[in-house]
């Protein structure tokens, strides 16, 4: 090639086919950069192409999460663990890579190379490389992996320090250590004459571009490297959202003053919050539809104990609560709390309407009935929680009752939970997805029928109690003293007796349903022990 740069990024000599070629990469950049990723392809048949390799040493903070990020865009994931000293191989095994360990410490370089020669012996065409430590979003891997798709460039590398495609004319790329990129087929074969011999990290580019490959730089998106909250060294944030592109960028952005790790599911929104959560630093995970609040916390403690996070706070997306009081929850939990709910009605008054306080003491009520220690606030949706809580916790509700569930399970375990003050604004417009209503009621049913779940004798047993008082009652008196309710004396008998044997019925249901419930949680515990 005589030193001659193939490079779709590079402003070609007035030739008009190329001119025309240059063009059109660049408008594929500009709309790559505005989330079109797809355009013609299949989204599913390109990630099936696609495998990502993880070169990493120590990053058990940030590895769960590139992990479970890059699952999302590629069919296998490979973290080559570079002779970590720390919990770096458990956790991405946990997350679902395939994990090579290398023993001692051999470098990136190495680690990258036998990371990569892995998945071109497992056939991929495409193999994107992105640092362990966090710092890269892996939700950008379509935006690298398009051009390689569409044909346009054999290599695609992400760069820090272009805001637009610019325009590169030299051999000197901008990022001279780049942790993000992505490889295709046309590239392959001269890969592997380097993965066999050590060429240095920012010779490959230069070198690769003087063999005719068409190596494209793109701008990529840096994340801040990761906060230490006191003595909690892996802190998650995590916010369910719908529809909430309004105000969950003020709260990404208070909350991740709090952890770096700020994770955002995005319950089938029908706006642009996965968008403008990603925009302010979040990490979103997207669920196809619609599935409802319990769902979206599921989501949020399985990504956290995959991520083996050591705390794990939850805030609501609709801007009501103050980032700012993640600090004191955190807190809470260092002083020995298993979970810690943020409560509206202690100290602090935070001018909650009448209707919505009369609805939330009810519900409180409900829930302590269902066996809970008394909650001044079992709604709030503001909580920490230990990782000890994080492991135990298991939601089966989908609906917004999901908060009384946990607490259920929270009595079950006998975890620790302690209550602090906080403030929530109800002066913001379209905060709520849901009527008031609507939602109590459903709420109320839900738990309702939780603890005709949790705890059958209370729901069947008591009321069946009280239907057969009445026929017993009814009998004694039309048999042995003179009250006399109707003149059909057989008709009363017939009532009664028929109160006393629907009782008896309902009252064996309870009974076996709580024998059966409590047959299957002993059950369930002897599995979990084994």
């Amino acid at each position: 090639m005589n030193g001659e740069i193939n490079n779709p990024l590079l402003l070609p000599n007035e030739n008009p086919p190329e001119m025309l070629r240059f063009l059109h990469c660049i408008n594929r950049v500009l709309e790559l950069k505005k989330g079109e990723y797809n355009h013609n392809l299949d989204e599913n048949l390109a990630k099936a192409e696609i495998a990502t390799v993880i070169p990493a040493y120590n990053e058990e903070l940030t590895i769960g999460m590139v992990v479970l990020l890059s699952l999302q865009h590629s069919s296998r994931v490979i973290v080559v663990d570079d002779g970590s000293t720390d919990r770096t191989n458990e956790i991405a095994k946990l997350a679902g890579a395939e994990v090579i360990q290398l023993d001692p410490n051999k470098g990136k370089a190495f680690a990258l190379r036998i990371g990569i020669n892995h998945a071109r012996d497992l056939g991929y065409h495409i193999i994107v490389t992105i640092d362990g430590n966090g710092l890269y979003n892996p939700n950008e891997i379509p935006y690298l992996t398009t051009l390689l798709l569409e044909n346009e460039a054999d290599i695609v590398i992400g760069t820090r320090f272009l805001r637009n495609p610019d325009i590169v004319s030299s051999y000197v790329f901008t990022d001279k250590y780049p942790g993000f990129v992505a490889y295709g087929d046309g590239a392959h074969d001269l890969l592997k004459d380097f993965l066999c011999r050590a060429v240095p990290q920012t010779s490959v580019t230069r070198i690769l571009t003087e063999k005719g490959l068409r190596v494209a730089e793109i701008p990529i998106t840096v994340r801040k490297k990761e906060k230490r909250t006191g003595s909690l060294k892996n802190v998650v944030i995590a916010l369910p959202a719908y529809n909430e592109e309004k105000h969950i960028a003020d709260v990404v952005t208070g909350a991740l003053q709090h952890a770096n790790t700020v994770l955002v599911v995005d319950d089938g929104s029908t706006d642009k919050t996965a968008e403008v959560a990603e925009e302010a630093g979040a990490i979103v995970i997207k669920h196809p539809s619609n599935q409802g609040y319990g769902a979206a916390l599921k989501t949020i403690f399985s990504i956290s104990r995959k991520m083996d996070a050591e705390a794990l706070v939850t805030i609501d997306a609709d801007g009501q609560h103050n980032p700012s009081d993640i600090k004191n929850l955190l807190k809470k939990l260092e002083n020995g709390a298993d979970v810690v709910i943020g409560s509206r009605f202690l100290e602090i008054s935070s001018m909650i309407p009448i209707y919505r306080r009369f609805g939330m003491k009810l519900l409180d009520l409900l829930t302590t009935a269902a066996g809970v220690n008394k909650i001044t606030d079992s709604q709030s949706g503001f909580r920490a929680y230990n990782k000890k809580a994080i492991q135990d916790l298991h939601l089966s509700s989908k609906g917004m009752s999901a908060g009384s569930e946990i607490l259920i399970q929270i009595s079950e375990r006998n975890l620790n939970i302690k209550e602090i003050p906080i403030n929530v604004r109800y002066d913001i417009d379209d905060t709520s997805t849901h009527n008031p209503v609507v939602h109590g009621i459903s709420v109320f049913t839900d738990i309702f029928g939780q603890i005709n779940y949790k705890h059958p004798i209370v729901i069947l047993d008591i009321p069946a109690a009280f239907i057969a008082m009445i026929g017993v009652t009814i009998l004694f008196l039309t048999l042995f003293s003179d009250v006399q309710f109707i003149n059909s004396q057989f008709f009363v008998v017939s009532l009664s007796l028929t109160l006393i044997v629907i009782g008896s019925i309902i009252g064996m249901e309870g009974f076996i349903y709580n024998y059966y419930m409590n047959r299957t949680k002993v059950s369930k515990s002897e599995n979990i022990m084994e």
